[in-house]
């Protein structure tokens, strides 16, 4: 449409380089869509397998021009993803010497012939070549259609190779390597763009720029399989990837080069040290479809949960939840009830008699009895509209349970104090004298948590990402009902 602001720029000479995806396209609508630039053949080859595709998983087209589509993604890039993969004829298992590996990438080109003639010194080549490599690839239904490389890029956060008559001919095989759980990410994410950069050379007669991918594949010494790691950085963290000096394959350290490198975990920063050194690549970006990831915030979702953007936000995935919810016993005050998350966790636990959940807004009450309901435990939480130092004051229990508001998905992930919480905390641990639970961010100060027997515990999820910290005070005072 003339009337939507866009910025694409994709040359047609450009061997790699999907467009950029657009999030407010439509913009009279308000529907996100997604920008395909490219020169007519690559479309009309597109909109073949677009039309041959299942109309369950193809994204709708929404406007048609010459040297441009827009297209609105089905669900989300991650979910569309996840319907590839769910679709997969087979994974296929590659292993073996990177030559074998780089001239299966292309069979008009053989590749490995390629990268001999571009003059750099024979024997480094040939070093190179006869590495080994593993990766693994997902070879898909030919045929799809729909599901474009712009998609794929924006799911994987890198550059990968398109051959689009293969696209069409063959369905789409991984991207040709780059982006579908590779053994090695780094290694594949190079093996992809060299293989490109030779192949679109050797077809345009001009290697200059393959020379210059090659000599910053090669240049560099193989490095080890296996390393040493150490993790530094505030007590809470000690054990929780492993021991220090603990000998590790290169994959898991560059995974904690990446995720837990530089991270800001109570009051200081996490330094994860590799020896012998190796590269720390490119961070991939945690993503996971919808589906998964609104069953790992509820395991029973698809029975009809329900829950507001806001709520949504603070929610405490299930698995964690429930660990924390088993440190709790008798009457528990859930202070900070939202959409119930932690109260259906506590209500489920046979230590705990019964839960007061406590929330300001009666439309995220309302949402926490209707999921208590699918859980079974609607009977076993009293759900009270109000400010829990109020009812802290009126009421009697054994364990305050604390979620207050970190500030929303822009919360700060250097530090947090206490004062910047979206609650009076200290008021409430002021009114309550018995054990408490505090849940917060994994970038929140303990020092600025009042005076008491604190632990605490830095909290991971079974990606071993670091979600939360807890907070457990003991109690001073005994509170029965």
């Amino acid at each position: 449409p003339r009337d939507t602001d866009l910025d694409v720029l994709w040359p047609e000479h450009a061997p790699f380089g999907p467009p950029e995806a657009i999030p407010p396209l439509a913009l009279r609508s308000g529907r996100g869509a997604t920008a395909l630039v490219a020169n007519p053949t690559r479309l009309r080859a597109w909109l073949e397998g677009w039309r041959r595709g299942d109309p369950s998983i193809r994204p709708r087209l929404l406007a048609e021009a010459e040297g441009a589509l827009l297209l609105e993604p089905i669900g989300g890039i991650a979910d569309a993803r996840a319907t590839l993969l769910a679709r997969a004829v087979t994974e296929l298992s590659v292993e073996g010497t990177r030559r074998s590996i780089l001239d299966g990438l292309d069979p008009e080109v053989r590749l490995s012939r390629a990268l001999g003639r571009l003059g750099l010194p024979r024997a480094q080549v040939d070093r190179w070549l006869d590495g080994r490599a593993g990766l693994t690839v997902a070879v898909l239904r030919p045929g799809l259609g729909g599901i474009g490389p712009e998609a794929w890029r924006e799911a994987d956060g890198r550059v990968v190779a398109v051959r689009w008559d293969r696209v069409v001919d063959e369905g789409w095989r991984a991207l040709e390597l780059a982006a579908i759980g590779a053994v090695e990410e780094g290694e594949a994410f190079e093996l992809a763009r060299l293989a490109v950069a030779l192949g679109e050379g050797t077809r345009r007669g001009d290697l200059d720029g393959a020379r210059t991918v090659a000599e910053a594949t090669l240049g560099g010494a193989p490095e080890p399989a296996e390393v040493r790691v150490w993790i530094e950085g505030p007590a809470v963290i000690r054990g929780l990837w492993g021991s220090d000096g603990a000998t590790v394959d290169a994959r898991r350290a560059r995974w904690l080069l990446q995720h837990v490198d530089g991270l800001s975990v109570a009051g200081a920063h996490v330094r994860v040290r590799v020896e012998p050194a190796i590269r720390k690549g490119r961070r991939p970006p945690l993503r996971e479809p919808r589906a998964q990831r609104q069953r790992r915030l509820f395991a029973r979702w698809a029975e009809g949960v329900r829950v507001d953007d806001e709520g949504l936000v603070g929610l405490t995935p299930e698995a964690l939840a429930l660990r924390i919810a088993a440190r709790a016993r008798g009457v528990v005050v859930d202070g900070t009830c939202g959409v119930g998350g932690l109260a259906i966790a506590l209500a489920r636990q046979p230590s705990v008699e019964r839960v007061i959940a406590v929330d300001v807004s009666a439309e995220r009450l309302a949402l926490a009895a209707h999921n208590a309901a699918i859980y079974g435990v609607r009977d076993r939480i009293e759900l009270v509209r109000g400010d829990v130092v109020e009812v802290l004051g009126a009421r009697r229990a054994d364990v305050l349970v604390l979620d207050p508001p970190w500030g929303g998905r822009g919360y700060d992930r250097e530090r947090v104090a206490l004062g910047d919480l979206g609650l009076d905390v200290e008021a409430a641990l002021a009114r309550f004298g018995g054990p408490v639970l505090l849940k917060l961010p994994r970038s929140f100060d303990p020092a600025t948590l009042p005076e008491g027997d604190w632990r605490l515990e830095l909290m991971l999820d079974e990606r071993e990402v670091p979600k939360l910290l807890l907070a457990e005070r003991a109690g001073l005072t005994s509170r029965r009902r």
